[in-house]
């Protein structure tokens, strides 16, 4: 026998409930919400309509065809019919949920348009506010007139729109935001190739911005955030590894070597040298020859102790 739809209002609940189907697109069969106790626990079911929950606030576990999921304030959960569902509230602080169940031709394109899929059942909304003044304003269409039923059903198309442009808006955010992050990647590694290939020239990072072709304080935010340094910082390094691979494998002279790197004078390099290393390059060098000469002198046997 089918139910009469029905308004309740008891206690931390209020709900329409068996609304009949007025459209053949979509059309709204269930709303309401509830603040749900601390350890409340609701048990499996499944219903013949699509449904969506709203956390309001608090948080909980939800259980859909066997998969748990934490929720927790501004998440949105869509159940699909037939899918058995469950909820678990917080034991220590609960959760308040709203919620809508709704039938149609259309309601699973709704439902796709605003970003749920079989394996995406669960979102987060910056519009849990919005959502719970549409379904406040539908509840308040309570008594069944025709003109409630359209005004209900109008409403369900909003709260959809609302979620569906969110939806996009997210998708176009985080295509922009991949479009920026490759795109900067490529101006990082054209800088580090610049860098690489020219450490031992006099590099302004003006020239350095001219040639990867952004303007300087760009290139120097992108720069820092991609490898942890400033290109000045990135250039300090490389030249300071490279002064210390000459020390160690060529007869260079310090002044040699500091030309290598980029430094016309000798003795700006070595106090940038020991600044960096705690040692100067002629120090540096003679601990790298006593190693060598030490190791030479150890005999095999004991190099195995």
């Amino acid at each position: 026998m089918k139910r009469q739809a029905q308004f309740v209002s008891s206690g931390k609940v209020k709900s329409l409930e068996y609304l009949k189907k007025e459209s053949v697109e979509l059309s709204l069969t269930f709303c309401g919400y509830e603040e749900c106790d601390a350890g409340y626990y609701y048990i499996p079911r499944k219903r013949n309509y699509c449904m969506l929950h709203v956390v309001k606030s608090g948080k909980g576990i939800c259980k859909l065809n066997g998969v748990n999921y934490f929720i927790e304030e501004n998440d949105v959960i869509f159940v699909f019919p037939g899918m058995e569902y469950s909820f678990a509230a917080d034991p220590e602080e609960g959760c308040a949920l709203l919620w809508i169940g709704f039938v149609g031709m259309r309601a699973e394109e709704c439902i796709m348009y605003a970003g749920f899929t079989k394996d995406n059942l669960v979102r987060t909304t910056g519009l849990a506010s919005e959502m719970e003044e549409l379904v406040e304003k539908i509840l308040e269409a309570k008594e069944m007139t025709y003109a409630n039923d359209l005004r209900r059903n109008g409403l369900l198309k909003i709260f959809f729109a609302q979620l569906i442009d969110e939806y996009n808006s997210q998708i176009s955010k985080n295509n922009a935001q991949e479009e920026y992050r490759q795109e900067t990647a490529e101006y990082i590694k054209s800088a580090i190739a610049y860098i690489t290939q020219n450490y031992s020239q006099n590099i302004k990072i003006n020239d350095l911005a001219d040639y990867v072709g952004v303007n300087r304080s760009y290139l120097a935010s992108s720069f820092k955030k991609a490898t942890g340094y400033s290109p000045k910082e990135y250039l300090l390094s490389l030249r300071m590894e490279k002064a210390k691979s000459l020390l160690t494998k060529t007869n260079y002279s310090i002044g040699q070597i500091a030309a290598e790197v980029g430094y016309t004078d000798q003795l700006a390099f070595s106090r940038m040298f020991k600044r960096r290393f705690g040692e100067s390059p002629r120090k540096y060098r003679e601990d790298i020859e006593q190693l060598v000469i030490c190791n030479q002198k150890v005999a095999p046997d004991d190099a195995l102790l």
